[in-house]
Order: structure tokens, then C-alpha cells, then sequence
């Protein structure tokens, strides 16, 4: 049994302006043979002491109604990598003086790794990609006259009738299939804003200024392409870590075969 703690700033009324953390249990399930995700409750800090947080932990897991054996407690889990080293240290301890085997050795998650080295690795090159993927959408977002004139520019050039992918910028699995979807319709979106736009009076839009300068750098595409091949190497990693079934490790093979593959495609 692993124990989530998702911590968050909570903006609701009954708790104005403080740090709340949410208490979530995963185990596997020997009657439905998967993992089972329970969300038990929250606790709300004004100061998240490592103290506070531990003994608010231990006070939830408990709690008789949950009926939940600390002696299969396995580790402690959080969304993010800066979790407080000390509140695992102090469960580990408390579990330890009842005499059980303790909590696994705390290790960051691997996913939010990657997911910060993709993250990082955008900073230096690509981030143009991920502001056109977003310019894209919200110029024609609730546009019907954007979208019929890009339609039609569409059907010219004999391509899909697909307009693009909404990017969310906290989340960098949305840019692939952004990327994707910019890059089969790259020349339409060229003619679009570099040729029928002409006409039009966007002087003032500074969207528009960006957009076409961007399509203006003749980099631009091959940046698409790169960071479309990116997110594609990292996409069986990911894919890889969120099973249905137990996976205390990531499999060292499996490991090995990703590293070789982003060397030989680099």
C-alpha cells in the first residue's frame, strides 16, 4: 500500500488562504486485479510544519473507519519531487517503534524527473514551439469567421478539416499532438497569415505580430519537427510508468532500451 499526499493551495471559502493537502491511498486490489486509488481527506496548514504534516498523516491513516493496517505501508508518495525528506523520516520512525518494517527508502518520482527534463530542455530550445502551439488555438478559439476563412484555405490545399490541438503549458504531454497537428497543416497556416491576412486589419493584434514572426523564421518548422521527435521518445517512458498493475520499479531493461533509443535518435 502506497500513501499520496497532493498538496495544493486551497481557495475555498470555508478555509480562506491556506495549504492543504490531500491524503490518498493506493493498494492493490485482490478482487478487481488492478490498483485502487481512495482519496481518505484533507488537512489544512497555515504553516505546513513537517511535524504538522506527519502527525496529521499518521492522525488520518488512524482513524478506525478507514480500518487501514500501517504494517502494509510501503512508502510515501507526492505529486512533486521537493517533498519534505523529514515527514518521511518521522512516519518511518513512528512505524518502526511499533515495532513494523518501516517505509521504503524515499526516492523522487521518476515521472515528475522527466517531466522537469522536458520541461528545462524547452527553456533552451523550442519555446517558440509551445507559445505558437497556444497563439494558434486561441486565435481561432470562438472565432467562426477565423475558422471558416482558415477552412477554406484548408480545403484549397486538399488537407484535413481539423482545426488545433489545445496545449495546456503545465501539462507538456498536450504538445505533442499539438506539434503534430501544426506541422501537417504548417503550410496552410503559412498562406493563412502571411497571404489572406494581408488584407485584414490586424496592425494592433499583438498575436498576430507574434504568429507571423514566428512563421516568418525559417527555424521554425524544424523546431516543430524536433520537439514533435521529442516528446515521441519520451511518450513509451511515461506510458510505461502508469500501469494498472503493480510497479514498484522501473524495470531495468525497459530502462536501458529508452536510454539507447533517445542516444541513437539524438
Amino acid at each position: 500500500m502506497k500513501v499520496e499526499l497532493v498538496s495544493q493551495s486551497n481557495m475555498m471559502r470555508t478555509q480562506p488562504m491556506k495549504k492543504q493537502m490531500d491524503v490518498i491511498v493506493r493498494y492493490w486490489s485482490h478482487s478487481r486485479k488492478e490498483i485502487v486509488v481512495h482519496f481518505l481527506s484533507a488537512s489544512f496548514f497555515n504553516h505546513a510544519k513537517a511535524v504538522d504534516v506527519a502527525c496529521a498523516l499518521l492522525d488520518t491513516l488512524n482513524q478506525p473507519d478507514y480500518k487501514i493496517d500501517l504494517g502494509k505501508l510501503l512508502s510515501l508518495s507526492s505529486v512533486g519531487p521537493n517533498v519534505k525528506k523529514v515527514v518521511w523520516k518521522i512516519i518511518d520512525e513512528h512505524l518502526k517503534a511499533e515495532d513494523l518494517h518501516g517505509l521504503l527508502p524515499f526516492i523522487p518520482c521518476s515521472l515528475h524527473v522527466a517531466h522537469s527534463a522536458f520541461h528545462f530542455g524547452l527553456k533552451e530550445y523550442g519555446s517558440e514551439v509551445d507559445q505558437l502551439c497556444l497563439d494558434l488555438f486561441y486565435w481561432f478559439k470562438q472565432s467562426p469567421c477565423k475558422q471558416e476563412d482558415f477552412l477554406e484555405v484548408l480545403q484549397e490545399m486538399e488537407l484535413n478539416e481539423k482545426y488545433f490541438i489545445r496545449h495546456v503549458q503545465s501539462r507538456w504531454l498536450t504538445l505533442g499532438p499539438a506539434t503534430e497537428r501544426v506541422i501537417r497543416h504548417y503550410a496552410a497556416v503559412c498562406d493563412y497569415f502571411l497571404k489572406h491576412l494581408l488584407s485584414k486589419e490586424h496592425v494592433k493584434n499583438n498575436n498576430y505580430h507574434r504568429i507571423c514572426a514566428c512563421l516568418k523564421d525559417k527555424n521554425t518548422i524544424t523546431k516543430f519537427k524536433f520537439v514533435s521527435s521529442l516528446a515521441n521518445i519520451f511518450e513509451p517512458f511515461l506510458n510505461y510508468s502508469r500501469p494498472t498493475a503493480p510497479l514498484f520499479i522501473f524495470s531495468m531493461i525497459n530502462a536501458v532500451l529508452w536510454l539507447r533509443g533517445c542516444l541513437v535518435d539524438i
